[in-house]
């Protein structure tokens, strides 16, 4: 669809999160990697989300998104199923797929609005997100796509009732995937168990009972997600289970610890793995911030105190095992493990810090709106936590410098440093809480604008979210409409002292009132720090000088 196409620096294929401008650059290296992967006998197979659109989506189609969000496309509209065929032909006849995944990611919607539901009441599965995969699948199949077609059911679990409604050829893995280990074909399921935390970090897990262990054993499967040593464990576990259908996880790895490290270090390398396993198992019942936030305080300093004490012995397992290992084969690896305690222990006091912020602002929820804002007290203990969250992201971001060479190069943007756009505290986290993270209010004024002559734009700031506005965290006023033609910035930065929730400020940006008379429109945009900014502020003022 050209008209969807832009060369504005920020406009981005919310798909593929590709910058229209960048478009080029990426076929061409797409084809060139598939080429690669191909002449060697390797299959490629695309991730393809589903529910989210172009940025420019919206702004040309405002009547084909949902009434709820201008991010989530109405998936009922005539303009969205018209992108969708354009999406996917592009796909299959520029790219040589030889599968796609369908998900749902953390960008996608549903649109609930009456024309959707009234579809979803008729549909086949009587679900909105599947009957968006199988309306893809349908698609593809008419258009005599012949790869395997995968759906990746991130948000959106299968269940056994899917079953008889779905295509046999369809393929169900990943995560919300493991019911379909019950019922469907074997050879078409591959369900996975790690978390956001995990895709981070090295981990082993197994299939929790000796049925679902035979059923994965004696082929590949997404199930294992992340590894030891590289894919070493996973590649072991795969036949191991099968022989051994009651076989404990730590059976494997005792065996493979006597083989690799000695049987002089395997019983270390075992009670580094149960405190290891122990951690995960925290973070995957507790840590994702929504489950955080549902947690009482004494329920949280539980957890917390849980998770202190098993980095301690995380460190001193690790330790044990570090000595005893000689062969330079194992180095990387471990320096690797070395990290995943610094890590946890930042994460960990981020989610209490956080919810001592979110807690006492919301106490104080009333003040906010008077001219005082918070208590002083109160004031300097947020200010106090909010700081500490920052000041322990140090000693997490020097560990990291530590870790073997290249081992986190591809994802050391979103490790380091923490702001508040990290994963599950962007805007995911905002339906959890009573009051957003971040919200406001805006006011512009300037004095009487004298023909050729210097003036200033006044922009009051007002805080009414959970988190304290500060320097080099990424909030950023925009300037829009005549701003250049006025002398404005294009841009201003956040800096200075924090804006505590309830805090007032004025901002005064400097310009220059053209010599002949006229008017001019200014809009000024004040945008959140996270991933993917954006406005949650918005203000404009209509000026004229004579």
């Amino acid at each position: 669809m050209p008209e969807l196409r832009s060369d504005a620096p920020d406009a981005y294929d919310e798909s593929s999160g590709a910058k229209f401008v960048e478009l080029d650059h990426h076929r061409e290296h797409g084809l060139r990697l598939a080429r690669h992967l191909q002449e060697r006998g390797g299959q490629v197979w695309l991730w393809v989300p589903i529910g989210c659109v172009p940025t420019t989506f919206a702004a040309r189609y405002p009547e084909a998104m949902s009434p709820a969000s201008d991010k989530i496309p109405c998936f009922t509209h005539p303009k969205y199923q018209e992108y969708v065929n354009a999406f996917l032909q592009e796909l299959v006849e520029t790219y040589p797929l030889d599968g796609m995944f369908l998900v749902r990611d953390d960008n996608g919607g549903v649109c609930t609005c009456d024309r959707c539901q009234e579809y979803v009441s008729t549909s086949r599965t009587k679900n909105a997100v599947w009957e968006q995969y199988l309306v893809i699948y349908d698609w593809l199949r008419e258009h005599e796509f012949r790869g395997a077609i995968a759906v990746y059911p991130y948000h959106d679990w299968y269940y056994p009732a899917l079953d008889p409604l779905l295509p046999s050829d369809l393929y169900v893995v990943g995560h919300g995937a493991g019911a379909a280990v019950l019922v469907r074909d074997y050879r078409y399921v591959g369900p996975m168990g790690d978390t956001w935390l995990d895709n981070l970090y090295a981990n082993f897990r197994v299939p929790p009972s000796p049925r679902m262990r035979r059923l994965l054993g004696d082929r590949g499967s997404f199930w294992i997600g992340g590894a030891y040593v590289g894919c070493e464990l996973p590649w072991e576990a795969i036949g191991y289970f099968g022989w051994e259908p009651t076989a404990a996880a730590n059976t494997l790895r005792y065996d493979w610890a006597c083989r690799e490290l000695g049987v002089e270090r395997a019983l270390a390398f075992v009670q580094m793995n149960d405190v290891y396993e122990e951690l995960w198992d925290l973070n995957a019942l507790y840590m994702p911030p929504a489950d955080w936030m549902k947690l009482d305080a004494s329920q949280r300093a539980q957890v917390v105190q849980r998770g202190l004490d098993g980095a301690r012995q995380l460190r001193s397992t690790l330790k044990a095992v570090t000595p005893q290992v000689a062969s330079d084969q194992f180095q990387r690896w471990l320096g690797h493990m070395e990290l995943f305690a610094p890590f946890f222990e930042y994460h960990l006091q981020r989610l209490d810090r956080f919810a001592k912020v979110h807690d006492a602002v919301l106490s104080h929820r009333a003040a906010l709106d008077t001219d005082e804002g918070l208590p002083p007290d109160v004031r300097a203990a947020v200010l106090r936590d909010y700081q500490a969250i920052y000041d322990a992201a140090e000693p997490y971001a020097a560990a990291m410098k530590l870790a073997p060479d290249g081992m986190l190069s591809h994802c050391r943007w979103m490790t380091a440093p923490y702001k508040e756009w990290m994963a599950g505290y962007d805007q995911w986290l905002d339906g959890q809480l009573a009051l957003k993270q971040f919200a406001g209010r805006m006011d512009l004024a300037t004095d009487t604008l004298q023909p050729g002559h210097p003036f200033t734009l006044r922009i009051t700031l007002k805080n009414l979210g959970i988190c304290p506005w500060v320097a080099a965290a990424g909030h950023r006023l925009e300037l829009l409409g005549d701003a250049a033609r006025l002398g404005l910035p294009a841009a201003w930065d956040y800096s200075g002292d924090p804006l505590a929730p309830g805090d007032r400020r004025t901002v005064e940006l400097s310009g220059t009132v053209p010599a002949a008379p006229g008017t001019a429109h200014v809009a000024v945009k004040f945008l959140t720090p996270y991933r993917v900014p954006e406005p949650f502020l918005q203000a404009e003022i209509e000026l004229m000088w004579e």
